[in-house]
């Protein structure tokens, strides 16, 4: 009758960064995480199960890489949330969000980019591609065929069809 069964939530022990305490450098963290504190570096996470809470006067100085993010307070870096990002009315950012859940509240404030995927890892920033020798070694042919094969802005789609008809690899 007195021995209830605790949650399955209760048995995560949260992990807090406390309002003045100031970490310089990189933190990656397991489970819960709350921060009021300030950071000055990297966050992240490499647990599926991961949680972000950043509090009201927590203050983060660099990029977050986790699943799972709640923000009360001001982060000046990229965001990139795998799986759901929650920002509070009184969120600041400053940077770039990748997300695949967003919860917005009126309120919070975003100066970057928000970018919406599934596949975050689709999201980060292409390779360069390797220097090429001689720039100007493509011959004439290549140009012609490479502007033929591209539909012009006029091209309507029944020329497209018919083009494509014509011509199957392009």
């Amino acid at each position: 009758m007195f021995h209830r069964k605790k949650p399955d939530h209760a048995d995560h022990r949260t992990s807090l960064i406390a309002h003045g305490t100031v970490i310089s450098g990189n933190l990656t963290f397991t489970g819960p995480l709350y921060l009021q504190g300030q950071l000055q570096g990297e966050l992240s996470s490499g647990d599926a199960d991961a949680v972000l809470t950043l509090g009201e006067h927590g203050d983060v100085q660099g990029d977050i890489r986790v699943p799972f993010a709640i923000i009360h307070g001001h982060v000046r870096g990229d965001i990139h949330a795998t799986h759901r990002l929650e920002l509070a009315a009184t969120a600041r950012v400053t940077g770039n969000i990748h997300y695949t859940t967003l919860v917005l509240t009126v309120g919070a404030q975003v100066n970057g980019h928000m970018r919406h995927g599934a596949d975050m890892a689709a999201m980060e920033p292409p390779a360069q591609a390797p220097a090429d020798p001689d720039p100007h070694a493509d011959t004439a042919a290549d140009a012609d065929a490479s502007i033929a094969s591209s539909p012009g802005p006029a091209e309507t789609r029944r020329e497209r069809r018919r083009r494509r008809a014509r011509h199957p690899a392009c």
